[in-house]
């Protein structure tokens, strides 16, 4: 996942990726007080974005929080060109990178809805110049990132980045790679998937992917000011992109910008049409909800283990007693954004900015903001514990996690498939940071021998509020993190 924490980080942007992997940190449902905190929230939420565009050297950003539909927070904050000294709003466009993906992710389910191609379809049924090696993967494969083909945009493939011939290049020179894995066994995120569905799309519309975006989802939900990046001359309103080199902020050349633009990640938008996009996806306006949920459902692989990844969306949470988030973070040449979607708490906050690097601070930065709105706060005291032998076996398995040796029988088939990849996670967690200290119940409920219990585990960098559901047959049927409070 994109989220996995990297050696360069410092210890405190480690500490809370940390948190997030290992525990698989979603927001939770938990019901607001009636009292309105609005302003409040309102306060604490421009006090974490100031803190991190300081932080992090962000000249400009702009900031969307819905819930229920309605739009809380529409903030800008910041320069949109700091050589001219234009502020940032909420209309100034932002290039939104790889949160494209579900735009051109839910272009290809309308296709599917409209019986002009299938999820099963191969890739070769479209696209002439696929080499054997491709012979079984499948439009779904590319969805999902499973293809196992390389990356053209971050491995060393030479492609030729001209608006003529630029697809037949991409395809000509992804033909020549072996593939990292056979199709299905792995997940490996590659940009190159989506530059292969925009191609696709343009094969069965006869229009250019950008063409048909506009037509079938821009213009219809009222999206003015979003399009696909232009290859030629400048967009209106575009914020500046910049990076930090030398110790200072620089723009990257907009002329490059226009020249570099790909179906997996050349969207520019605002954050007031993402709230249209944002508002879309609670209908069925584009797509029946049986689309979206299946865009929303993490992929299973070959031998039944699951990547939290679905069609153009990053998805988490659902399943046994959770609550759906799914979500993508972008990165483009100055750019970088996020959206978060709590879907079942409907609250969502949409994040673009003019840096670009490091790609996970507006993912980590939404999902702080989205806590502060979805999240009642602590609370929680310690209770009698009716089953103690099931605490002290549920410590156990927190244990053997951070060794490396969780056991299969301990838990669902279901949540085996989640849990299993994260193990050498968390040995590398462990290593860096203290194990858990304690285990504390907190809340228990038993219907028909299935019990829901919330465990408070105390850690050295902080305390975790843990979910977790035990079935009839004592196996853990749910191990989710609703909360976290860091010291």
């Amino acid at each position: 996942m994109k989220t996995v924490a990297k050696a360069n980080l410092t210890s405190a942007k480690l500490l809370w990726s940390l948190v997030l992997i290992y525990f698989g940190l979603f927001i939770a449902h938990c019901e607001q007080s009636q009292t309105n905190k609005e302003d409040a929230l309102g306060d604490n939420v421009d006090k974490l974005v100031q803190d991190k565009m300081i932080q992090e050297h962000i000249p400009g950003l702009a900031l969307a929080v819905i819930k229920d539909g309605k739009i809380l927070k529409a903030q800008a904050y910041g320069l949109a060109d700091m050589d001219s000294k234009v502020s940032v709003t909420t209309d100034p466009a932002f290039r939104i990178g790889s949160m494209s993906k579900q735009f051109v992710a839910t272009a290809i389910m309308m296709l599917v809805e409209e019986g002009k191609l299938h999820l099963g379809d191969p890739v070769s049924k479209y696209l002439d110049g696929t080499p054997a090696t491709w012979k079984q993967i499948t439009i779904r494969h590319l969805l999902t990132h499973t293809s196992g083909i390389p990356d053209f945009l971050n491995e060393d493939i030479s492609v030729r980045w001209w608006f003529y011939g630029f697809d037949r290049s991409v395809l000509k020179a992804l033909a020549a790679r072996p593939l990292h894995f056979a199709p299905g066994d792995d997940w490996r995120y590659s940009n190159s998937n989506y530059q292969l569905l925009g191609m696709i799309i343009h094969k069965v519309t006869g229009e250019a992917y950008g063409d048909f975006l506009r037509e079938r989802i821009f213009q219809p939900l009222g999206m003015i000011q979003t399009a696909v990046s232009p290859m030629r001359g400048s967009f209106p309103c575009l914020a500046v992109g910049y990076s930090w080199k030398n110790n200072r902020l620089q723009p990257f050349d907009d002329e490059a910008a226009a020249v570099k633009a790909y179906a997996g990640g050349d969207i520019i938008s605002t954050v007031s049409d993402m709230a249209k996009w944002d508002a879309a996806l609670y209908s069925e306006k584009l797509l029946k909800q049986s689309s979206l949920e299946q865009m929303w459902t993490p992929v299973s692989l070959n031998d039944g283990m699951k990547a939290r990844y679905g069609f153009g969306w990053e998805t988490s949470g659902r399943g046994d007693g959770g609550h759906l988030v799914v979500s993508h973070g972008g990165l483009f040449i100055g750019f970088t954004s996020a959206i978060y979607r709590a879907v079942d708490d409907q609250l969502t906050v949409i994040i673009l900015d003019n840096r670009q690097d490091p790609y996970e601070e507006p993912e980590r930065l939404s999902q702080e903001i989205a806590r502060l709105y979805v999240w009642k706060g602590p609370g929680y005291q310690s209770i009698a514990d009716p089953e103690p032998e099931m605490t002290a076996h549920l410590r156990d398995v927190i244990d053997r996690s951070e060794s490396g040796k969780s056991r299969m029988e301990d838990f669902t088939a279901a949540e085996w498939a989640e849990w299993k990849p994260w193990q050498k996670q968390a040995q590398l967690d462990r290593a860096a940071f203290s194990p858990a200290l304690s285990l504390a119940l907190v809340q228990r409920t038993e219907e028909n021998g299935r019990r829901s219990c919330r465990y408070l585990v105390q850690y050295g960098f902080g305390t975790v509020l843990l979910h977790i559901i035990i079935d009839e047959q004592n196996k853990i049927a749910l191990w989710e993190a609703e909360d976290v409070d860091l010291k």
